[in-house]
């Protein structure tokens, strides 16, 4: 179950879950000002200055020279740089983002910064752990800074970039579309957590790791298929799905973990690869889940794993509790 905290002033929410990766005891403090970025003005393509959002770090853009036409100009960017951005900032060692328009965009190589995406900035190892305060105010910004984080309806991670960090898109609600090229290999936990909006997203191949609640309450996705190459759906991965209807589990996956498709109430069949031998969970209170294909490899079902699929049909039942006689439903 999650909560939801609102930030009234700015109507805005910021959603948080409670079994989150890292555990907050406190009580949201923060009184940010909302930022707002109107497009800019002729004026301001002579002189841009981009205001300071993901991490908290924004960059001025170099000053005008004196020669400068008024006309914009029309040649490429530099590489690294998206022309006329409302707003960027740094997330990696060599990674960029730019917003404007209500797209968000990933430029670079390499992977995401946790440390970097959260405070603003690369944090001495020799400071230690972060405060629950830090933390706190890092997930109300959700990642990015106190940018108004509704108005953005689309991300574009560009070719290079290898990972999707941490709590990088939590509570976007009205984010519907996102790019993740082939070149990322994990996304780590929380990255599309309440993307209440995100109807589909196609994950590349060369995801070998989708770690746990990457995409947990997001409500309106309809269907997922997992790539070949990941063998672990991690713990509450796509909890609380509730309109995934349709999911599609490779061979190469060999562990389920607890909660992996919780409270996905429109799931109403699954097949269990053959490379599966052990059911821990996964499926609890699938409450429109009817049948489960469950291959004669498994030799071992956890007695709750199937706790609240109160739909389950009478063939499916038999087939748990030949391999779980005290199996629950």
């Amino acid at each position: 179950m999650h909560k939801e905290a609102s930030h009234e002033k700015e109507n805005f929410h910021i959603f948080y879950d409670c079994r989150a990766h890292h555990r907050i005891d406190g009580v949201w403090q923060q009184d940010r000002t909302r930022q707002e970025y109107p497009p800019a003005t002729s004026e301001q393509q002579k002189q841009t200055e981009a205001t300071a959002g993901v991490g908290g770090v924004g960059e001025k853009a170099p000053e005008a020279s004196a020669n400068q036409s008024e006309e914009p100009k029309t040649e490429t960017p530099a590489e690294g740089t998206t022309s006329n951005a409302q707003a960027q900032g740094q997330v990696g060692d060599d990674v960029m983002w730019y917003y404007q328009d209500g797209v968000i965009t990933y430029k670079g190589t390499g992977d995401m910064d946790y440390m970097k995406l959260i405070t603003g900035e690369y944090r001495d190892p020799a400071e230690g752990e972060m405060t629950k305060e830090e933390i706190t105010r890092a997930i109300f910004e959700g990642g990015h800074g106190g940018m108004p984080i509704q108005e953005i309806k689309s991300a574009v991670i560009e070719e290079g970039i290898t990972s999707i960090i941490d709590f990088a898109f939590n509570g976007f609600t009205n984010l519907t579309s996102v790019t993740i090229p082939g070149s990322v290999t994990e996304i780590r936990p929380f990255a599309f957590s309440n993307c209440t909006s995100l109807t589909s997203v196609t994950i590349p191949d060369s995801v070998t790791k989708i770690w746990d609640n990457a995409f947990s309450g997001c409500t309106s996705l309809t269907s997922i298929t997992i790539p070949d190459g990941v063998t672990k759906i991690d713990t509450r991965t796509f909890q609380d799905c509730t309109s995934l209807a349709s999911v599609t589990i490779p061979d190469s996956v060999t562990e389920i973990a607890p909660g992996a498709f919780g409270n996905c109430t429109s799931l109403t069949s699954v097949t269990i690869p053959d490379s599966i031998t052990e059911i821990w969970g996964g499926f609890n209170d699938c409450t429109n889940l009817t049948s489960i294909t469950i291959p004669d490899s498994v030799t071992y079902i956890y007695p709750p794993a199937f706790i609240g699929c109160t739909s389950l049909d009478e063939p499916t039942k038999a087939k748990i509790t030949s391999i779980q006689p005290n199996a629950q439903f």
